[in-house]
């Protein structure tokens, strides 16, 4: 053994005198590490001083940092690269903060920190597919390398694929996000593709869990509020609302929400005072014109209703209910030819709803133009078989002087009228007995009095529900399912 190591030894320092190029990249090995380690050194030396103003928040000396280290690295530097992606994002320079971190993904593929930051970039460009192989790719590194799941790798795939309208895959992968560790968010937008699935069930489970896991969260609450309130549990959406405005006086879903139950039991001047706090935070908001558009009817006030109604349906001209409430004020005030553009405007864009063709109906009967009254009418029947419809086609046929078909409509509705409790007719207009007594006397008399004209308005019930709009079943809850459903949708 000594002999062989002596003779190594010789051997090298012999070849080392005679310069062959192995032997002296051997030697020179030394200096070339030591040059890697500096080189890494300067490359990665401000990283320190990037992390803590990034930290602190401040982003302008943060910048300056790191455009002194790209230049002396010559856009080499991983964590300043990234880094600067981030800041870019936050100042919308979306494009130019992908290019960055798509350089450092090219540089350092194995990061999944920046393969995670591609993927919620390209999300917020609209490119959710790509975002999603960016995102599945960072979770496969992680995998890989032995760490721990990331919750919100899964989160930003659910966001990818409620945007692409993949509702279940979207609610599992909200699920991932909440088993690896639970937030809010998680929750909140788990609940959100549960309501846009139409499944309201899980919905409830969900938003009920979330509020257990965190009961000060203002939005959870709202949510939760609200989906009690379209299930017409008044009494427990008002206890979460008010939760939530405990927490957060200024709460604009809320604030809608509980507006609308105080509006639908009558105390208009309170639902219009909470209403100018919410039109002084979103003073663009189609719904809650609306909304303050149907006080105004019932307060009498028709000409601020008109005013309130035609700004929502400037905001939102594709809302049917913006539509069909100023529809219902102009016929309320007689200008049938006005209301007759608004029940056609809302029909065309909605055309489920009974109750706008019953009124369009009126309008046509007002306007002499009998059969097409008659088909309006036909056409509401055949959608929903309301007693209410057969009141108001009796009253129309009446006028037009068609009595033995008039009675016999009105007869269908007087089988449904003797049938109902007190209690039940209480929550019908109370116009109705009114109207009914004036058509009796008429088809005695076998004329209408010219008093009854706008008989027809008053018995659709707007007046002991002025929000007369939405499903069709509860015409009082309606426009409060309407309003804090669009919250749900954008």
């Amino acid at each position: 053994m000594q002999t062989i190591t002596t003779s190594s030894t010789a051997q090298t320092s012999l070849t080392g005198r005679d310069g062959d190029p192995s032997v002296r990249g051997v030697v020179n090995s030394n200096p070339q590490q030591e040059l890697t380690q500096q080189l890494n050194a300067i490359r990665e030396r401000r990283n320190w001083l990037i992390h803590i103003l990034y930290v602190r928040q401040e982003y302008s000396s943060c910048l300056q940092v790191i455009e002194t280290q790209l230049r002396d690295t010559e856009g080499t530097c991983v964590y300043a690269l990234y880094v600067k992606g981030l800041l870019k994002r936050m100042e919308g320079a979306l494009t130019e903060s992908l290019e960055l971190l798509q350089t450092a993904v090219l540089i350092s593929p194995d990061s999944a920190s920046s393969q995670t930051q591609l993927g919620r970039t390209l999300h917020l460009l609209g490119r959710h597919d790509e975002a999603i192989q960016s995102l599945q790719e960072a979770a496969s590194i992680r995998s890989f390398k032995g760490l721990s799941n990331d919750w919100e790798v899964y989160y930003h795939i659910g966001l990818c694929h409620m945007f692409r309208g993949r509702y279940e895959k979207a609610m599992d992968s909200f699920l991932q996000s909440i088993a690896i560790q639970r937030h809010d968010c998680a929750y909140l937008q788990l609940g959100k593709v549960a309501l846009l699935a139409k499944n309201y069930s899980t919905a409830m489970d969900v938003f009920q869990e979330a509020v257990a896991f965190s009961p000060s969260n203002a939005d959870l609450l709202a949510m939760l509020g609200t989906l009690f309130l379209q299930q017409g549990n008044t009494a427990a959406a008002f206890d979460y609302l008010g939760r939530c405005l405990t927490l957060n006086p200024t709460h604009v879903d809320a604030l809608v929400a509980a507006s609308s139950i105080i509006q639908d039991s009558g105390d208009y001047d309170v639902a219009l005072t909470k209403y100018r706090i919410v039109v002084s935070q979103q003073p663009d908001s189609s719904q809650v014109w609306n909304n303050i558009g149907a006080c105004f009817i019932g307060k009498r006030n028709l000409y601020a209703a008109v005013a309130c109604l035609r700004k929502s349906v400037f905001l939102y001209p594709f809302d049917w209910i913006g539509h069909y409430n100023l529809g219902i004020v102009f016929l309320t005030m007689g200008r049938f030819c006005s209301a007759l553009q608004c029940f056609n405007a809302a029909i065309s864009l909605h055309d489920k709803y009974p109750s706008a063709y019953m009124l369009l109906g009126i309008c046509l009967g007002e306007m002499n133009d009998l059969s097409n009254a008659r088909r309006a009418y036909d056409h509401a029947l055949t959608m929903q078989d309301d007693f209410l419809v057969y009141l108001n086609y009796a009253v129309t046929l009446l006028k037009a002087g068609v009595r033995a078909e008039a009675e016999a409509k009105f007869r269908v509705f007087r089988s449904v009228w003797d049938t109902l409790s007190s209690a039940q007719r209480h929550e019908q207009a109370s116009s109705i007995p009114v109207v009914v007594r004036m058509v009796e006397s008429a088809l005695q008399r076998s004329a209408l009095p010219a008093s009854a004209s706008a008989v027809g308005s008053v018995v659709t019930d707007y007046e002991e529900s002025p929000s007369v709009v939405g499903t069709g079943e509860s015409p009082s809850s309606s426009p409060v399912a309407e309003c804090t459903r669009s919250e749900v949708d954008t």
